[in-house]
């Protein structure tokens, strides 16, 4: 699954969608609460990962908070968790190591202590992939220790989006937020002239055009032409 699409999948919106159906009577047969529970967990640390690309003084100002507490309770929170962050103490902190890394510990331990007889295989299909657990843990160390080291350092902010900008943004613009007409050219005519030579994946997570008929591959020896003899 795509980053993109695991944000929209993985978002308060769902979550809301999926208790508000959990009473039809077609849904008993199912338990939804943990699954909720998931949902708001990953909602609530994308955010936490990547806050609104703001300027340190609106982060901080007066009015901003103001604005903020107008807001109903879940706008709140959803607009303190993409606010930079100011102090080392700041309660998302004890959100990621605490709630967030813990659920997945937890969850981990259940299914290890489950009464039963589970080959690994099986254990490992009740849980999202230990790629994926270490990707999380990395990812929340990571951030969590540079931000605390920069606030630490003397910077009155530290904006977690900036972390976390995707690798083909980056190849793109870099670190230049404003990019000239001829800086976007030159970037997308290099990207196209690799686009060119480059073979399209059959497989993986983005979608590719399908080749029509099947192409079979073999170690048959190639015909050989005729020579023509005088």
């Amino acid at each position: 699954m795509t980053v993109l699409y695991a944000t929209q999948v993985l978002s308060n919106s769902v979550a809301s969608s999926i208790e508000a159906i959990a009473g039809h009577e077609k849904m008993k047969m199912f338990q939804t609460s943990e699954l909720i529970k998931f949902i708001r967990l990953m909602n609530r640390f994308f955010d936490c990962m990547n806050g609104k690309e703001t300027s340190g003084e609106e982060a901080t100002s007066e009015r901003q908070e103001e604005e903020n507490r107008a807001q109903d309770e879940e706008n709140e929170k959803t607009v303190h968790d993409k606010a930079p962050y100011t102090k080392l103490d700041d309660p998302r902190f004890d959100f990621l190591h605490n709630d967030f890394l813990s659920y997945f510990s937890e969850w981990k331990n259940d299914i290890d202590s489950r009464p039963g007889l589970f080959s690994d295989n099986e254990k490992n299909r009740m849980i999202i992939s230990h790629q994926s657990l270490g990707a999380l843990e990395t990812t929340v160390h990571g951030v969590a220790g540079a931000i605390r080291f920069m606030i630490a350092a003397g910077a009155p902010s530290v904006n977690a989006r900036v972390f976390n900008q995707d690798p083909l943004e980056q190849r793109a613009q870099g670190d230049n937020r404003n990019p000239s007409l001829k800086t976007f050219q030159d970037v997308r005519l290099n990207l196209h002239a690799q686009g060119l030579v480059a073979s399209s994946s059959q497989k993986g997570n983005t979608e590719v055009q399908k080749r029509k008929g099947i192409i079979e591959i073999d170690s048959s020896n190639l015909p050989v032409r005729k020579s023509l003899r005088k």
